[in-house]
């Protein structure tokens, strides 16, 4: 049988467990994946755009594409200045990601997460670990 004071310290404690895990918990959660955050893309830098990336995602169209060759094209645009982009050469980082972009045509919009590579190229170039296809143009 449970006395008085030994239930109000097991409410107590259940209370501050509850607090910790509440407080804890937005931590410890994975980011949604394939949001569009506007703020990311003013000014298409590439350093706020490589945090996106390889975070909830980089949202973007597709510029072009030669699947037999895997040379896929991707475009990044401010969303104040439609002149104002990124292109990105994208390399697919796993068979099923390969797959995805072999499927995509010109002007599908799509969500990558992966890693800009270092390149002596003036293109940046992207590792891509996931492809989401967002919107297909037809």
């Amino acid at each position: 049988m449970i006395k008085g004071y030994q239930s109000r310290l097991l409410l107590i404690i259940v209370t501050i467990i509850t607090g910790i895990i509440t407080l804890v918990s937005p931590a410890l959660s994975v980011p949604e994946s394939c949001v569009y955050h506007p703020e990311v893309y003013q000014g298409v830098n590439l350093s706020n755009l490589s945090d996106e990336l390889e975070n909830t995602g980089l949202l973007g169209e597709i510029h072009g594409t030669v699947p037999e060759e895997n040379i896929f094209v991707f475009a990044v645009r401010d969303p104040d200045n439609f002149f104002d982009f990124q292109h990105f050469s994208v390399i697919p980082g796993n068979k099923q990601t390969q797959e995805t972009l072999k499927q995509v045509g010109r002007h599908d919009q799509v969500c990558l997460q992966g890693k800009l590579i270092k390149n002596p190229s003036p293109q940046p170039h992207i590792v891509v670990q996931s492809a989401v296809v967002t919107e297909s143009w037809q």
